[in-house]
């Protein structure tokens, strides 16, 4: 969600200098005020993100107002010929990374309606019915990429996930037998010792013995 959060912004960036030089209808003002409408969403999933209160349920939400963002600057900015439209490819690959096909499924959906409204709604294009499958080809083709790569790291987490899991299991196995060795090795040094210093306690010293024999034959 951080780098997602990232990319949001460096889009606010880049969208000021994409309408510098747009072909914008009616002087840009439509457009202007589109991107600062934009501005306290993405600063609202910025602090969401950065405080961790209710990430998936921002990620979540995220996922369907990404698409409708981009498709308001899209509508301000000639429909579906918009220098903006790209951005929608950039939200479904964001869902595949994110989440699983089912939330890939809906927003392919939801870019593709979205696409289907500005074709139909947006006033001064000249895109044509190719134009528009074309743009619904290549939202079908990212989703199904970034799906792929995405169940391919995953997959590739989980079995790194189970490797770690295993050598600490190893480890640990090893740690125990270790320590039971020492202490058998150990403890069966200090009954050794243990026995040791009771038979010495118990046997008459040398000194002892040689003072019976001299006090006897006195």
């Amino acid at each position: 969600e951080t780098v997602i959060v990232r990319l949001r912004w460096l889009a606010m960036v880049s969208w000021p200098l994409m309408l510098l030089h747009a072909d914008l209808p009616a002087g840009g003002g439509a457009a202007w005020a589109a991107y600062a409408a934009t501005l306290p969403y993405v600063m609202v999933s910025h602090w969401v993100n950065h405080t961790g209160r209710a990430v998936r349920a921002t990620a979540l939400a995220t996922t369907v107002l990404d698409p409708l963002v981009t498709a308001l600057m899209c509508g301000v900015t000639r429909g579906i010929e918009s220098d903006f439209f790209p951005f929608f490819y950039l939200t479904t690959l964001a869902t595949s990374i994110r989440f699983g096909m089912g939330p890939i499924v809906a927003t392919v959906a939801l870019n593709a309606g979205l696409a289907t409204l500005l074709y139909a709604l947006a006033p001064g294009t000249t895109a044509t019915a190719f134009d528009l499958g074309t743009r619904l080809f290549f939202l079908c083709f990212v989703a199904i990429e970034g799906g792929l790569l995405s169940r391919e790291a995953r997959e590739h987490w989980r079995r790194r996930q189970e490797l770690l899991r295993r050598l600490l299991h190893a480890g640990e196995e090893e740690r125990r037998r270790l320590a039971g060795e020492i202490h058998d090795r150990v403890g069966r040094r200090f009954f050794e010792l243990y026995s040791a210093l009771e038979r010495h306690r118990g046997a008459p010293s040398a000194l002892e013995g040689g003072c019976v024999i001299v006090c006897g034959g006195s």
